[in-house]
């Protein structure tokens, strides 16, 4: 483990990894060991996977899509000071990632299908239940809708929207 270890900070330090770490507010049942690893070139992800003009490939194509997710938030939260991270508790309920901003943290789930076909986690719920957001985020291929759960908005944005993080729910 000590090398894997020491090769993850190699990574991270030449950009090749970006390690995010989880999310919690009680250690006894959300995960807070494991950090998240995700690649900074999705070229290299790629070439490393031997999966190089495989992108279109329906096994692979979400693992890409959320990838490319987080990259285009971990930038937005560089511009605007939040902090990217993601929940998990011990019972396997899971959120793709969490902005903390420290005194408010923004959910953001990420499915590779259209809006209009989404169906959102109970995880999802569970996160908004817990922490009652001001705003839960689900990143589709298209978007455009909004519902509620938990008194909580619910955006369903199209990936596009990231590239204007100013413009996203809870970031301005």
């Amino acid at each position: 483990m000590p090398t894997l270890k020491k090769y993850l900070w190699y990574a991270e330090k030449t950009f090749v990894l970006k390690q995010i770490p989880p999310f919690f507010r009680n250690a006894r049942k959300e995960l807070v060991k494991a950090p998240e690893v995700f690649f900074v070139d999705l070229g290299l992800r790629n070439y490393a996977l031997n999966q190089l003009g495989l992108v279109g490939e329906p096994y692979n194509s979400g693992a890409v899509f959320e990838n490319l997710v987080f990259l285009q938030l971990n930038a937005a939260c560089k511009a605007h000071g939040g902090n990217l991270k993601f929940w998990r508790t011990h019972d396997m309920a899971e959120v793709d990632f969490v902005i903390d901003f420290g005194d408010r943290q923004i959910p953001v789930e990420v499915k590779y299908q259209p809006a209009d076909k989404i169906k959102i986690s109970r995880s999802f719920f569970r996160f908004l239940e817990k922490y009652e957001p001001e705003h839960g985020l689900v990143v589709t291929l298209s978007g455009g809708a909004q519902r509620t759960h938990a008194q909580t908005p619910i955006h369903l944005i199209p990936w596009s929207a990231l590239l204007q993080p100013a413009d996203l729910p809870g970031f301005r």
